[in-house]
């Protein structure tokens, strides 16, 4: 697959040219051979790891998105579902280490799906699960794990008792095709199935709505693990530029690389019409992260606010 056929980013704290001082050196090449085992492939494959500096910190689950749609990448419809599913596994404990958008074609679905799966505990697509000519999701991923596609007894039963009216002789059968084996997980008032695949590959539609219900209503299908916390997240505000900052923010984030995450981020406040910047604290350690926090305060001249302002 070409370069220009994916955006590939893993870390989801921190994005390709990040200020975050945890990930300044973290450029790294990710080869799909396992979980935990990583080796250089190809220079387009070029991410940010999450990984390297975090052997002090709680060992946690991991996560990939796969934005599944051409209609993503032209730019007519804006994917919103890769930004609440880093909320949710963030707030549930779980890392999310890496957002892919890719078209709808079936070698480019199979390549990341399945290297996705090799490489991370869960993997969440979005999108091409409808009943027109350009959805292959279905097909494309049993296609990654060697698997067939199969009419789904169970739901064309759930189509038929929740809209009993709706036609589904037609092409709206074909959405019942689903990778076979596979785990469906349900929701409540939808027919359409959360489709499990190899363990690990959870298969959600493109509809933002749909999306969000069909994850709020199996969390327990993706638990971070027993006695695994979320991370401690503290926001400091500032109205002093990064360049005002910078070297004595690195100096904190370089003492504490091995417990703590920093980042910077330029913020514009529309309502007000004024100019702050956000830095982020992140940490396992709660009573850390705060001590850390009140360290950052005083340097910038900050305040401490939540994620929408101070």
């Amino acid at each position: 697959m070409p370069a220009s056929s994916a955006f590939l980013i893993r870390g989801a704290s921190s994005f390709i040219g990040s200020r975050s001082a945890l990930f300044r050196n973290a450029l790294c090449k990710i080869h799909p051979v396992s979980r935990n085992h990583r080796v250089p492939i190809a220079p387009w494959r070029c991410s940010v790891s999450t990984t390297d500096s975090a052997s002090m910190r709680i060992k946690r689950k991991t996560a990939a998105c796969i934005i599944i749609g051409n209609e993503i990448l032209s730019g007519k419809v804006h994917d919103s579902n890769s930004h609440y599913l880093a909320q949710l596994l963030f707030n549930r404990g779980i890392q999310l280490q890496r957002v892919e958008v890719i078209p709808d074609v079936e070698g480019t679905i199979i390549e990341s799906v399945s290297s996705a799966s090799r490489l991370h505990d869960f993997v969440f697509t979005s999108g091409g699960i409808g009943c027109t000519h350009d959805d292959i999701t279905y097909d494309s991923i049993a296609k990654a794990f060697g698997l067939t596609v199969k009419e789904h007894a169970e739901t064309i039963a759930k189509m038929k008792e929740i809209q009993p009216l709706l036609d589904i002789d037609g092409a709206r059968r074909r959405m019942a095709l689903l990778p076979h084996p596979c785990r469906a997980l349900w929701t409540p008032e939808l027919w359409v199935p959360l489709a499990v695949v190899n363990g690990n590959v959870f298969i959600l539609p493109g509809v933002p709505k749909l999306f969000r219900m069909m994850l709020e209503a199996n969390l327990d299908a993706f638990d971070a693990g027993e006695g695994v916390s979320q991370t401690t997240r503290r926001f400091v505000w500032t109205k002093q530029g990064e360049g005002d900052y910078a070297d004595a923010l690195r100096s904190v984030a370089e003492r504490e690389v091995e417990e703590i995450e920093i980042g910077s981020y330029p913020k514009w406040m529309a309502e007000t019409q004024e100019r702050w910047c956000q830095i982020t604290v992140e940490g396992d350690d709660e009573e850390k992260v705060k001590l850390v926090t009140e360290e950052v305060v005083g340097l910038v001249s900050g305040k401490i606010g939540d994620e929408n302002g101070p």
